[in-house]
């Protein structure tokens, strides 16, 4: 991470633990992009780093985005009633919930080798000099990304 970098989230595949790219040995664009998608809405980082990573694999006009959500929570229900997968960034710390009496428990799989990271930056004009209080809060904001 550089040193204006706060946080940063990997990219991660959404499934049910039956899906078949739950037990895949490795997970491609192509083997992503025959299964319907749920993803998050088209203004979001990681929708348009999605996106881009299949338009420059070439397969764009396969992308088959069957829904759309704002949240991960959200996400992680559709994939949980079987509506399909999602690619997302999410924290480090997220987990699948915990599945009730007769669902599918919910996987993640790591996708960093093909979408990369989300980063939080701070930006700072260059020549500029810290001042307290953005330091201030931008070790406040650190802190609560650490927790």
């Amino acid at each position: 991470m550089s040193p204006n970098t706060l946080t940063s989230f990997d990219f991660r595949l959404i499934c049910l633990q039956d899906h078949p790219l739950a037990s895949a040995r490795r997970i491609t664009l192509r083997s992503i992009i025959e299964h319907p998608l749920i993803l998050p809405f088209e203004e979001s980082s990681s929708r348009k780093r999605v996106e881009d990573v299949f338009a420059k694999g070439g397969l764009s006009d396969r992308l088959n985005v069957t829904l759309t959500a704002g949240s991960l929570s959200l996400i992680m229900t559709y994939v949980g009633m079987g509506l399909g997968v999602s690619v997302v960034s999410a924290s480090p710390s997220l987990q699948p919930p915990p599945p009730t009496a007769g669902e599918q428990p919910i996987v993640f799989r790591d996708l960093t080798h093909l979408f990369g990271t989300d980063e939080i930056l701070l930006l700072q004009r260059r020549g500029h000099h810290e001042i307290p209080h953005v330091r201030i809060f931008r070790e406040l904001v650190c802190a609560a990304l650490r927790q």
